[in-house]
């Protein structure tokens, strides 16, 4: 028979759960990084994108390995617990699209998939795949409780600054907006159809 062996191990958090619910658009990230450690295994992780255009951490995961039974555990998981019932409209989103296809397939037959935008995960890899994370004598556990103090600093950070901001758009959007803004000069507007212009 032999000893237990450590096999898997999910955490999603009822604020991340809640926040991605209530303003992050209906975008799945999905990526994995290799545990540099003792306790062999990989750290997949999930995150959307809020209303400010950053990365939110929805769920994460310890795995023996990164494979088909692994993401479709995680995936069924993440499916429940944030409760996507109706799948249209959701996009996942890998840098491992030809793995995964079967996963989707199977887990979340009506969502889009496409492949990975690094613009849009810019920071995720700052926070998931520093080396802290990977530090070759951090347990498991000690591990997933350091992800959870610095996941709950930054959704509180967040939150700090959300009464400072004086418009009723985020600022990394207004950014965008304004942007766009000074190229619409170089734009000419040509009929389409009806009422409508391009």
């Amino acid at each position: 028979l032999g000893l237990p062996k450590f096999q898997r191990l999910y955490v999603c958090l009822g604020a991340a759960k809640e926040g991605f619910k209530a303003g992050c658009r209906s975008i799945i990230g999905l990526d994995w990084c290799f545990l540099k450690s003792v306790y062999v295994g990989q750290l997949l992780t999930d995150v959307g994108i809020d209303a400010n255009n950053e990365t939110w951490v929805i769920a994460y995961v310890v795995v023996e390995s990164e494979c088909k039974e692994s993401w479709i555990w995680f995936l069924e998981l993440l499916v429940k617990d944030c409760q996507i019932v109706n799948q249209f409209g959701f996009t996942f989103i890998s840098d491992k699209q030809k793995d995964l296809l079967p996963t989707f397939e199977q887990v979340v037959p009506n969502c889009d998939h496409r492949f990975y935008a690094r613009h849009l995960f810019s920071n995720y890899s700052v926070f998931f795949k520093a080396k802290s994370l990977r530090d070759k004598d951090r347990p498991i556990l000690s591990m997933f409780e350091y992800i959870r103090c610095k996941l709950m600093r930054r959704i509180q950070g967040r939150r700090d600054k959300i009464p400072t901001w004086n418009r009723p758009i985020c600022p990394r959007i207004f950014k965008k907006v304004e942007g766009n803004k000074a190229k619409i000069g170089a734009c000419v507007a040509m009929w389409s159809s009806g009422g409508k212009f391009q």
